[in-house]
């Protein structure tokens, strides 16, 4: 069970929207989520952070939804725990989540998600990251393409085509040389649709 901790400079009773997300009752955490949706970022980021540590995945994921509206450095400093949540699909929605905010902060944690056990969510990371940052998420979707799942790096070659340029073009190059047969023939159709760049 979830426990409330009082602000440091004033002691303070639970809220009742903060004794709704730790009910017992999934619909009146589910009602609590909603409303807490509703609140302008500085009351909603809290309660929504509260609401990641609720047992059930899909409420999760609505506190997820709710964080990527607001933005910020709270939200995002809340979707970087739920980027860690036990359950790969909360974490791949925690991912997209963070490729929507898009700031510096997001992206160091997306930079991390590349890395994660789940390939799902690898790829979810290289998406985001490409929408985040452009040409400057490089280096981070290329350490993908030595990725030990083919799917991975297949979706590497797909974004450093979109991306362009010349570092991302020579990646693909490299990986027609790949020891997986679809993942070279990825390398061939990036290099057909790639972003070439000016001369």
């Amino acid at each position: 069970m979830t426990t409330l901790q009082s602000s440091p400079d004033v002691e303070t009773a639970p809220t009742p929207l903060q004794r709704a997300l730790i009910d017992g009752d999934r619909h009146i955490r589910t009602v609590a989520i909603k409303e807490a949706r509703k609140l302008d970022g500085n009351e909603a980021a809290p309660l929504l952070a509260l609401a990641l540590t609720d047992e059930d995945d899909r409420l999760r994921v609505d506190a997820i939804y709710g964080l990527a509206k607001l933005g910020g450095d709270e939200a995002v400093a809340a979707l970087a725990v739920a980027a860690n949540d036990r359950h790969a699909w909360v974490r791949t929605e925690a991912v997209h989540a963070l490729g929507a905010v898009g700031t510096d902060a997001a992206l160091r944690v997306l930079e991390t998600a590349i890395t994660d056990p789940d390939p799902g969510v690898r790829q979810a990371a290289i998406r985001a990251l490409e929408d985040t940052d452009g040409e400057g998420s490089v280096p981070a979707i290329a350490a993908a393409l030595q990725d030990p799942e083919p799917s991975v790096r297949e979706e590497a070659i797909e974004v450093l085509g979109q991306l362009g340029g010349d570092a991302a073009i020579q990646m693909i190059r490299d990986a027609q040389n790949d020891p997986d047969a679809v993942v070279r023939q990825a390398a061939e159709y990036a290099l057909e649709d790639a972003v070439w760049p000016k001369q």
